[in-house]
């Protein structure tokens, strides 16, 4: 009996190890063909966007979403490769990817009315990680926090980095996250 047990366990095993492959390479491959026609199209709604008039607005919200649909094949390939075997992490200067994230998203909050600022201590130890992870979590708050900053309030947006122990902190005057949708965040 122990051993049928054994080997009903091992052929489980083997079936659920084949079917996190398969859909590990499925996100993949699926991210993969969705970057060409989505490369093709925003540089098509960008030239309609060139060309002014009543088309060029439309054109403009339609790049927004083609945007955003670009940041879900993003995180499809994240999640295929967060699957995947794991990969070494390095040094990274925290301090220099805030900055670095600041800088990137400095013009989309101004344009939004808000005031991106990067507070960092004088002394700051690098940590361990993909320096791609670190960025891609910075991006993703940033851009929630300018996304979300409700108008009229505070138009400081900070990005917070503490000394003692490493922790990242973006933060704005906006409505926050209603407690129902917390859960959903992680």
């Amino acid at each position: 009996e122990i051993a049928s047990l054994g080997a009903s366990f091992n052929s489980m095993a083997g079936a659920l190890s084949a079917n996190i492959a398969a859909q590990r390479d499925f996100l993949a491959n699926a991210s993969h063909q969705l970057r060409t026609p989505l490369t093709g199209l925003k540089l098509r709604l960008e030239a309609i966007e060139g060309e002014g008039g009543d088309a060029a607005e439309q054109a403009r919200k339609a790049g927004t979403e083609a945007d955003r649909l670009n940041e879900l094949v993003e995180g499809l390939l994240m999640l295929a490769r967060a699957s995947s075997a794991p990969t070494s992490a390095e040094a990274v200067d925290v301090a220099a990817v805030a900055r670095s994230a600041c800088e990137r998203w400095a013009e989309t909050a101004d344009r939004a009315g808000k005031d991106l600022r990067v507070d960092v201590p004088d002394v700051l130890a690098p940590i361990r990680a993909q320096p791609a992870d670190i960025d891609h979590v910075l991006d993703n708050l940033v851009e929630n926090a300018i996304r979300h900053a409700t108008q009229g309030t505070a138009p400081e947006i900070n990005i917070e980095l503490g000394a003692e122990v490493i922790e990242v902190k973006v933060s704005n005057a906006g409505r926050g996250v209603p407690p129902g949708v917390q859960p959903q965040l992680f």
